[in-house]
């Protein structure tokens, strides 16, 4: 049984793919269940690189995914400054489920929880350690780091991404599209940017400056 959290925003990705069985990558998986927009794809064969920094959370999307050799589970964090960084676990009625490596954002909720440091990686980094960029959809869901992720994603050597998903990190979206704009076409279902990707010639027209390739793992 899948939850109705984010219902639209899996409704328009399970429609751009169909019955098509691809490669996800999620940062930010979360446990892998609630407000999940890769458990229904996973489900249904496709294979995932889940990255979540929450001691907790990690817990659970570790035992959901015990076993399965065609996910990929990575306990660290992505963000523009790799290396160790503090990490702030949200409790109350959020949960841990707006716990963040942003203080601010963390405390804006007004719950409290454990402060810890972990391992923070950037994107280069990761898709180095995963071995290619080549996922047709990237979910990037990081409580108040997404867009900055976002921006940090190295779009010219992702022509396999087809989909990706931003969350918005100040409630407008407008920063989320913004960050993906050059190279996908944006839809917004709040608090998500979802872009599909341009055609070629589209992308090449729309950029603003060229993008170096990943090729010096």
């Amino acid at each position: 049984m899948y939850e109705t959290v984010h219902l639209e925003e899996r409704l328009v990705i399970e429609k751009i793919f169909g019955d098509r069985i691809g490669r996800l990558l999620e940062i930010g998986a979360y446990d892998g269940t609630t407000a999940s927009l890769s458990s229904r794809l996973i489900d249904n064969g496709w294979s995932a690189v889940l990255v979540e920094p929450a001691a907790r959370a990690f817990s659970r999307l570790l035992n959901k995914y015990a076993g399965m050799t065609r996910i990929e589970l990575i306990h660290c964090a992505v963000s523009p400054t790799p290396g160790l960084v503090k990490f702030y676990e949200t409790r109350g009625s959020a949960h841990d489920q707006l716990s963040s490596l942003n203080r601010n954002f963390a405390t804006t909720w007004d719950v409290s929880g454990d402060a810890y440091w972990v391992k923070s990686i950037g994107v280069k980094e990761l898709f180095c350690a995963v071995g290619s960029p080549d996922f047709d959809l990237v979910i990037i869901d990081a409580e108040g780091l997404s867009v900055e992720i976002a921006k940090a994603m190295p779009f010219a050597s992702m022509l396999k991404t087809n989909v990706i998903c931003v969350e918005s990190d100040d409630g407008s979206c407008s920063d989320a599209a913004a960050a993906i704009s050059q190279w996908y076409n944006v839809t917004i279902i709040h608090p998500n940017a979802i872009g599909v990707r341009k055609n070629d010639y589209d992308a090449e027209e729309s950029k603003v400056q060229e993008e170096p390739l990943i090729t010096d793992c």
